[in-house]
């Protein structure tokens, strides 16, 4: 190989890096986008969703103590509807941090009601919405945390686009 040459392939190797950083980033972001409009789906519903565990009905008492939506399992004025979002963290080329949910730091209020609903801390039964959602996009192996086959293709297809772009001619 000649100078040139090396230089080229030093510098199609550089695209490929930032390339690939991009479209990681493109699908995090996707990942934690799906993680919310997953949780999202189980507010504001009479019945839990099929990817949570079976709730105790809602009491009496409960119900006779709610202003609106009554009969609703996981619902409020829709602040924790709205407080859930995706938050880049940090990103670097080499690293992403996505945060996909309610952060106590954006909107304590509404974190502090979701965790009342989440872990039965008020006057109702828990009803589980944010570890259920987790589990089921991302379940828990021996080794931790397994992408689904959708969320590895994605990353997958990241790669693929990143090489396209690096080594269009």
């Amino acid at each position: 190989m000649n100078k040139r040459d090396t230089l080229k392939a030093f510098r199609h190797l550089d695209a490929l890096l930032g390339a690939v950083s991009q479209q990681a980033f493109v699908a995090a972001k996707q990942a934690g986008d799906d993680y919310n409009k997953l949780v999202k789906s189980g507010i504001a519903v009479t019945t839990p969703p099929s990817f949570a565990p079976a709730w105790e009905p809602l009491s009496d008492y409960w119900k006779s103590i709610k202003s609106a939506n009554t009969n609703e399992f996981w619902a409020e004025s829709l602040g924790i509807y709205k407080a859930i979002h995706t938050n880049i963290i940090q990103k670097t080329l080499m690293f992403i941090n996505v945060f996909a949910g309610i952060q106590a730091s954006s909107d304590p209020e509404a974190f502090k009601r979701a965790s009342r609903n989440e872990y039965g801390l008020g006057l109702g039964h828990a009803r589980p919405l944010f570890e259920p959602a987790k589990d089921h996009l991302a379940p828990v192996t021996a080794a931790g945390r397994k992408l689904t086959p959708k969320q590895r293709k994605c990353f997958v297809q990241a790669l693929h686009i990143a090489v396209k772009k690096a080594y269009r001619a």
